[in-house]
């Protein structure tokens, strides 16, 4: 209980103290007027084109994330009957080529427009899913593989969201980026209530079938968008 205080606490204190992060050329611009309020600025990024984009690509993104990272252990358990150490491998491996998928995503944002790249990644994350979802069955390896580079490719998209919202949102950024995070968060929490539907009622081909076909509409949004 007294955990749970102090976060309340923080957060308030959070929301009153710090300021927005917004450059001070930004600043001096024609910001929206304050009587705006907090609640009419969410909206704003709800409906501007590249804020609906990248709200909808964040929540799909962080569903894959983890659908792959909650449902996986029971995967290779069913599939191959692996102990608890050789499982934990695999969720090692997702995650380190995802965070070498970040870390190289600056160098592919100097070459490609952020809105490009944002498509682009997410019709692969989409395509990496249909891989994954043959090759479970295949063999280990197979899976080990797709799995590398399903984390990969997530690791290239995930930079470009932030980068997008906060460009499009330059004297409101501090407040996209925490709409933003609220709706990733959403995603990562709806991903294993989804699942524990879908993967009952039809194992892998239906939960990761779902999870691609989620990826592969906001990748389209993106680009109609």
């Amino acid at each position: 209980m007294f955990n749970g205080t102090a976060v309340n606490i923080f957060v308030v204190l959070s929301w009153l103290v710090l300021p927005e992060t917004k450059p001070a050329s930004a600043a001096a611009g024609s910001a929206k007027p304050k009587a705006d309020g907090v609640f009419r600025s969410f909206g704003r990024i709800f409906r501007n084109k590249t804020g609906a984009v990248v709200l909808l690509s964040g929540f799909a993104l962080y569903d894959v994330f983890y659908t792959l990272i909650v449902f996986l252990p029971a995967i290779l358990q069913s599939q191959y009957g692996l102990s608890a150490a050789q499982i934990g491998m695999f969720p090692l491996l997702f995650m380190g080529l995802s965070l070498v998928g970040s870390k190289l995503s600056g160098k592919l944002q100097s070459r490609l427009q952020p809105g490009t790249m944002l498509v682009l990644t997410g019709a692969a994350v989409g395509i990496s899913l249909i891989v994954f979802l043959f090759a479970a069955s295949l063999s280990l390896l197979a899976l080990g593989v797709s799995l590398a580079i399903t984390g990969f490719v997530s690791g290239l998209m995930m930079p470009a969201l932030p980068t997008l919202l906060t460009a499009e949102f330059v004297q409101e950024r501090a407040t996209a980026i925490g709409v933003y995070n609220f709706v990733r968060y959403v995603g990562m929490a709806a991903a294993p209530m989804i699942g524990s539907i879908l993967y009952p009622l039809g194992g892998i081909p239906l939960l990761i079938g779902v999870t691609a076909v989620l990826i592969g509409f906001s990748s389209l949004f993106a680009a109609r968008r």
